[in-house]
């Protein structure tokens, strides 16, 4: 009699469920962001055939090698993963206070990790790493006051935003203070970071905030079933088991390490954390299961917008210029659709 085969093991249900959802994204994501991509180098200032970007691509003596690699990929690369932090933290903050319309700008993160960079800019440190640990230990630190005034690990959603909303005044005060107080070159460089741009994207920008946004993402994936829970009221968590303020807490954190790594590489970029969560329940058919779908859509928000900034306008604006006039139309759209007869009572 032959010994039983051994049965194949099986992947845990947490890693194939990873495994899926980064199949999906890459299935999902790839055609819009290549179709962005392709825009940007095709059309506008570069101008590149179709043809002559494929050369550039493979061929080293290509003449558009250096437009492509030097100058294109670089910023479409930068825009990208700004884009997939600003979405995953707005669909975190969002779930976290149980409001459509809460985001790192409405609770005061984006403000503090702004103060940080502009503080070490102020200061003269132009080096990559200063200037994104400033944000970071900035938008912790707002984080920090923002969490403490809303009672810590007993903070209501409500709470969080009262308090983000009065800390997000008080930076902006003290932003405009640092600025009054610079000389003329300095209050130009930090006025040109503060609008959100992309134009001194360069290789050398990208390692760090890939690695990141690798490590948060993972993380995100690996807690996606707390991402559920938090969505729930206290009393029902509690029920289940867990522990809502150090879930909360935990996903805060998160939240604003990310948008601190993409603050403090390319300046605040305006609406993307709070429409790519929008966006994402609308294709995604309902609420979301992580913050996975929103940063791809943050990602081909930012690329497309800076697209459009490098083809639609007679001039090339920061992609922030571009993303805060689209975020005010589509505030627009969700007002009027909401006063129609019959629409829901959120139209958010």
């Amino acid at each position: 009699m032959k010994p039983a085969r051994p049965m194949p093991r099986r992947l845990p249900s947490i890693v194939r469920a990873i495994l899926l959802a980064i199949l999906l994204a890459i299935l999902l994501g790839f055609a819009p962001l290549a179709a962005t991509l392709a825009a940007q180098l095709c059309l506008g200032p570069f101008g590149i055939s179709p043809g002559a970007l494929w050369h550039a691509l493979f061929d080293p003596a290509s003449p558009e090698r250096f437009a492509v690699f030097t100058l294109g990929l670089p910023r479409y690369l930068l825009g990208a993963l700004a884009g997939v932090a600003l979405g995953a933290s707005g669909a975190i903050f969002q779930t976290v206070t149980r409001n459509p319309l809460a985001s790192p700008d409405v609770l005061g993160f984006g403000a503090g990790a702004a103060s940080g960079a502009i503080l070490a800019l102020r200061l003269g440190e132009s080096q990559p790493g200063f200037t994104a640990g400033m944000a970071v230990a900035g938008g912790l630190l707002a984080a920090l006051v923002v969490y403490g005034l809303a009672g810590g690990l007993r903070a209501s959603p409500r709470r969080l935003i009262l308090s983000g909303i009065m800390i997000s005044a008080l930076l902006a005060a003290v932003n405009g203070y640092l600025l009054l107080e610079a000389d003329v070159q300095d209050t130009q460089v930090v006025l040109a970071w503060l609008s959100g741009s992309l134009n001194t994207a360069a290789w050398h920008d990208l390692p760090g905030l890939a690695a990141t946004l690798a490590a948060l993402i993972a993380l995100c994936l690996l807690r996606h079933r707390s991402f559920g829970l938090i969505e729930l009221e206290d009393s029902l968590v509690t029920t289940l088991g867990a522990r809502p303020g150090r879930q909360r807490a935990g996903w805060i954190v998160t939240g604003v390490l990310l948008v601190a790594a993409a603050t403090a590489v390319t300046g605040p970029i305006a609406f993307v954390a709070l429409a790519a969560p929008h966006i994402a329940r609308r294709l995604h058919g309902g609420r979301l299961a992580n913050p996975l779908a929103p940063a791809l859509v943050g990602a081909v928000l930012v690329t497309g917008c800076d697209a459009v900034a490098a083809n639609a306008l007679p001039i090339h604006p920061p992609v922030g210029i571009v993303t805060g006039a689209l975020g005010g139309l589509y505030l627009l759209t969700l007002l009027l659709r909401a006063d129609r007869p019959g629409a829901r009572g959120n139209a958010f």
